[in-house]
């Protein structure tokens, strides 16, 4: 995996444009730079584009520096799940500077994006036989189903339709599903519902439902 560098000097440049107060030359440049740690995660650029920011205090620009740089050595290492909760912190550290609307839009973006893309990554190849080699780590079908955020029988009905490679049938009747079928780890998936549980309270303080189907 390619990783472009770490850009230190653009993220300078926010702050010096902030102490020259020229504001709107400082967000320009900070958007563009959260852009970029966007598209490392195949999220949409327009997520950033389209949202209202505050520019930062110092210490929250230093923060997200630092969370940035961190994202990027650790991609750079090929260690995908560090990196991956640093982006997570990074997120975070950004939605404190929106409203709570953008916060809203962009957690339901960034979270059906998320679904679609585990969703496509679920093999369609033949079920294999194979029996599983001793020391492969599993999950179980409801631990497949909470990643997937999709019903333990659902997953249950994938591994009779060969959706999941090497996936083995226990004497008991129970699925192990290899966790190599699986870009995000169960801890990952959990984490990441957080957001999805703190975006539904907000929907339903304004009114609003949540409908599953945008998400499929």
């Amino acid at each position: 995996m390619k990783v472009q560098e770490y850009d230190r000097a653009a993220w300078e440049s926010v702050e010096l444009l902030q102490k020259q107060h020229m504001n709107n030359h400082a967000m320009a440049v900070f958007k563009v730079l959260v852009e970029k740690t966007f598209t490392l995660f195949k999220q949409p650029a327009e997520i950033i584009t389209e949202a209202d920011f505050r520019l930062p205090t110092e210490a929250a620009l230093n923060s997200i520096k630092n969370l940035d740089l961190q994202i990027h050595y650790h991609l750079r290492i090929q260690e995908i799940d560090v990196a991956s909760d640093y982006f997570y912190d990074f997120i975070q550290s950004l939605c404190q500077l929106m409203s709570d609307d953008d916060y809203s839009r962009v957690h339901r973006k960034m979270y059906r994006q998320i679904f679609i893309a585990q969703f496509n990554s679920i093999s369609h190849s033949q079920y294999y036989t194979v029996p599983l080699e001793s020391g492969v780590d599993t999950y179980t079908s409801s631990e497949a189903a909470e990643i997937l955020n999709v019903s333990d029988q659902t997953i249950r009905r994938w591994c009779e339709k060969g959706k999941f490679v090497h996936a083995e049938k226990t004497d008991g009747g129970h699925w192990r599903i290899p966790k190599t079928n699986f870009k995000i780890s169960l801890e990952q998936a959990i984490k990441r519902k957080e957001v999805g549980a703190k975006l539904d309270r907000i929907q339903q303080e304004d009114g609003e439902s949540l409908d599953e189907s945008e998400y499929i």
